[in-house]
């Protein structure tokens, strides 16, 4: 008699993905997960994944599949030849392409990252694009709304002079930027045009620069007892967080289209959408919760403002009378 077959509590069920460390293994009904766990076609710890999930599990966790008998990982088990089901970026580019991977990243962050090769350079051109798309909008905005942006600005200047004037000292610092924002005048078709070539040539570089710092926390959380951050792959955690940077930063430059009394409305959505999406990209990429990304920044941040206080407070040591 052949391999039993763990018959499935409903008659249809969502495709199941199915992938081994970063090797997409296909597309399987219950039903063949089931037989392929008993037959030793499938691993309790291969990860799978169907519509309705936050985050990709391992089958051996699967409660549909517990009477299968799936077979452990033997110590020996090398991974396949692919490296991973790539990005539609990643196999061909154009904005189409560009198109859906933003739009896998930004609806699916855990199943897509999670197998994808994420290769740092093809990232990085990737988010170089979106880059582009985004500048755009603040070019148009820009020009839309200038002069409401400028009276804006200098709304603001009043603003912060008249709280200055109310501190009684304590908050001078702030006289330089209140008055250059009271200077403030409908910005050019120039000047915004060299914003948005700036965004995109320096915001990919700058996120890639918050990626390293990204991963930097999490070894640092895992050399305090976190055994699965110990190994954090570098190029994986540092491009998830510049696609994730990229994909929110297209995400939210519609808001450029609005005058800034209105954007800046959505300055505490946008940090929050942020934290959450960098968070989540990144945990997917290296199958790690997000918390534990979150839970590393927290302590990375921390130790860095204590860091800075000592040598802050040692230097006016040094150099008071």
């Amino acid at each position: 008699m052949g391999n039993p077959v763990l018959k499935i509590g409903m008659e249809e069920t969502s495709p199941i993905h199915v992938a081994r460390k970063t090797v997409q293994l296909g597309v399987f009904s219950a039903e063949e997960v089931a037989a392929g766990l008993a037959n030793g076609r499938f691993l309790s710890t291969d990860l799978a994944w169907t519509n309705g999930m936050a985050a990709w599990k391992p089958l051996g966790e699967w409660p549909e599949f517990a009477a299968a008998g799936a077979p452990a990982a033997p110590l020996d088990a090398e991974p396949a030849a692919a490296v991973g089901e790539p990005l539609a970026w990643e196999k061909s580019k154009g904005l189409k392409s560009a198109w859906v991977s933003f739009t896998e990243v930004l609806l699916r962050p855990a199943p897509t990252l999670t197998v994808s090769r994420l290769e740092l350079g093809s990232v990085l051109s990737l988010a170089w694009v979106l880059a582009a798309v985004a500048a755009l909008f603040l070019i148009v905005g820009g020009s839309l709304h200038a002069e409401a942006n400028a009276a804006f600005q200098r709304q603001q200047a009043a603003q912060m002079f008249e709280s200055i004037s109310g501190a009684k000292g304590s908050m001078d610092w702030l006289l330089p930027w209140a008055e250059y924002l009271q200077k403030s005048e409908p910005t050019s078709v120039a000047a915004l045009t060299v914003q948005g070539l700036l965004l995109v040539l320096f915001g990919p570089l700058l996120n890639l620069l918050l990626g390293i710092w990204v991963w930097l926390g999490l070894r640092l959380l895992g050399v305090f007892g976190l055994a699965s951050l110990r190994q954090a792959d570098f190029g994986r955690t540092v491009a998830a967080f510049v696609l994730a940077m990229a994909v929110l930063g297209l995400l939210v430059a519609p808001i450029n289209l609005l005058p800034a009394s209105m954007g800046a409305i959505f300055g505490l959505p946008f940090l929050i959408a942020l934290l959450v999406l960098a968070c989540r990209s990144v945990g997917a990429a290296i199958r790690v919760n997000g918390w534990a990304v979150f839970s590393s920044q927290l302590v990375l941040n921390f130790l860095a403002c204590c860091l800075a206080g000592c040598c802050l407070g040692g230097l006016i040591a040094l150099l008071r009378p």
